[in-house]
Parts: structure tokens; C-alpha cells; sequence
């Protein structure tokens, strides 16, 4: 979920140490900076060039709104395209280790959609063990998993969806993870299907693009490593007793007396790369182009499906 943000001007920053407060100082500017809206993207494959996929990025009304279009094929305004549909917000975070309440700006995903249809299947963040189950940390130690040596907070964002990215982005690696269910009816009366959801960003580094321009070239990208498990309980679209689609990890029972990954011993099994002002998403090893072309890489603009 990947778009340059250009109504995030009124974005609130907390400024401290990540030990005492929200957030860092952000050394590497917001997350809208490696999202950029309004273009539509050929993912290619970084050895030949040659497409698998589309991706596209549309700003929505209000601030912070926007919608990024998944498609296998050219026309992203087709009925297999999903769409999903983000937000940023400001939410409070709970700290694990003394209770203190700070705030900060997250991206939000809220929902999804078809592109040729009005109905929305809405996402919502349940209570588990008495507490929203949404999780940010500060990998304070920089190896790429939760530990003690981390800060850890509860998330709590307003309205549907679930914590996607905080805003600002940092020199410091950081880890969300979020125990999340899905409406499946689009009417907001099924949440059937449960999902998790487990996050690594790490700071930008410059990162090389065989396809981009005649001899390729490199931008600074940040790096997102994800890890993704789904269940149903009707069986539809992800089996009753829930599988890892992307990466691995445990499962259990857990106080909802449902099957869920119980967060521990996550690996990742994907790495997504942004690059800044210049849009490229690389999905293993896919890549979305920058703005020019070259014959070989694709960009042209877009507005919507209506």
C-alpha cells in the first residue's frame, strides 16, 4: 500500500526520543514522500523487464485520503482489480512498559474494494486479552524482531481500518503488527474473516534499478518486509484453519477462542521498496517504474476508474 501523499502539508510530527514519547525526530522525511498519486505503474521484473502487474494510486477527497489499485493486467479499472483504501490519522499509543499516552500520525488501511463495484469490505481491529490489537515498536536494537530491548505501544486509530505505517519516517527500524477481521458481506455485517498482519521498515538506502533509464540508475528507498496470515470461518477466499500467505509463523488459541498467529517467531516473506519522489514499488523482485520511460519502463497518469 505505496503513494506520495500531496495533502499531508498539515501532518503533526512529535519530536522526541522514541524512548520517552511517539515518535523520533524524522530524519528522512513522511511516508507520502515514497507514494507519489496520480500515475499508474508496470511492476517489472528486475532481471528482463518484462511486466507482472500493474499498479496504480488515485488521491481521494479529505486530507490524507487515497486509493491504490492492485491489478494482473493493463487496464486496472477491470473487475479482478483490487483496490485498497488508505488514510492517514492521528492515533494514540499506549505505551506497553508504563502505561504513558503520546500521539502520533499513522497511515491507516481501511478497507477494500472491487474497481467496478460500490460495495466496500470494511476492516475493523478487534480486543483481544483485553486490548486492541494493534502493535508498533521501535526496533530499538535494529535486528528485525521484537524484543525486550524494544519500545512497544498499543495503537489506537479512529474510526475503521488498521495502523498501516507511522507517518514519519526514521533512522531508527521500526514494527508493526495488527490482529485484524474483514467484513466479507460489503454491508458492514460479516466480519468473518480474520487476518495478521506483521510489518518491518527500515531506513532508506539507495537501492539500484536495473530497469530504470538505459543503464539503470538508484534512488533512496526505504525498505517493508511483510508477513501475512489469513482465516475465514465460512472458508471463503482463506481456509477455516487459516494459513501464512506470505512468511511464517506460530499459532494458537488465543482469548477470543479463535485460531490466530500468536506473534511470535514471525519471519518475514517479502521485501516491498520505495523509492522517494521517484515511485518505484518492488515486490520481491518487482519493480514499479519511476516518471520518465524509456521504451522499456512504463508510468502515464491516472484519475480513476469513473
Amino acid at each position: 500500500m505505496r503513494v506520495m501523499l500531496t495533502l499531508f502539508v498539515t501532518a503533526i510530527s512529535i519530536l522526541h526520543s522514541p524512548l520517552l514519547n511517539a515518535s523520533p525526530v524524522s530524519s528522512y522525511g513522511q511516508w507520502g514522500s515514497y507514494f507519489p498519486t496520480g500515475k499508474i505503474f508496470a511492476r517489472q521484473l528486475q532481471n528482463n523487464g518484462a511486466s507482472a502487474g500493474y499498479v496504480a494510486s488515485k488521491q481521494e477527497p479529505g486530507v490524507g485520503r487515497y486509493d491504490l489499485y492492485h491489478s494482473s493486467s493493463s487496464n486496472v479499472c477491470n473487475s479482478g482489480t483490487n483496490v485498497e483504501q488508505f488514510e492517514v490519522k492521528y492515533c494514540s499509543m499506549k505505551n506497553m512498559s508504563n502505561g504513558s499516552i503520546s500521539y502520533a500520525q499513522f497511515v491507516v488501511f481501511n478497507a477494500t474494494k472491487n474497481a467496478t463495484s460500490s460495495a466496500t469490505y470494511r476492516i475493523t481491529v478487534p480486543t483481544i486479552n483485553g486490548e486492541k490489537t494493534a502493535q508498533f515498536y521501535w526496533d530499538n536494537n535494529g535486528n528485525n524482531v521484537i524484543d525486550s530491548s524494544d519500545t512497544g505501544f498499543i495503537v489506537s486509530c479512529p474510526g475503521d481500518g488498521h495502523p498501516y505505517a507511522i507517518w514519519n519516517i526514521d533512522s531508527i527500524p521500526n514494527i508493526m503488527r495488527v490482529w485484524f477481521k474483514q467484513d466479507i458481506s460489503g454491508t458492514g455485517s460479516n466480519y468473518s474473516r480474520r487476518m495478521f498482519w506483521q510489518s518491518l521498515v527500515r531506513p532508506p538506502v539507495s537501492k539500484f534499478n536495473a530497469n530504470w533509464g538505459t543503464n539503470g540508475g538508484s534512488a533512496l528507498s526505504i525498505i517493508q518486509s511483510e508477513a501475512f496470515w489469513c482465516a475465514d470461518d465460512n472458508g471463503s477466499g482463506c481456509p477455516i484453519g487459516g494459513e501464512w500467505q506470505v512468511g511464517a509463523g506460530s499459532v494458537g488459541y488465543l482469548s477470543d477462542g479463535k485460531q490466530w498467529p500468536t506473534g511470535a517467531n514471525v519471519a518475514y516473506g517479502r521485501n516491498i521498496w520505495h523509492a522517494k519522489d521517484l515511485a518505484p514499488f518492488w515486490w520481491e523482485d518487482q519493480w514499479a517504474t519511476p516518471r520518465i520511460s524509456n521504451g522499456i519502463d512504463y508510468v502515464s497518469t491516472f484519475s480513476g476508474c469513473n
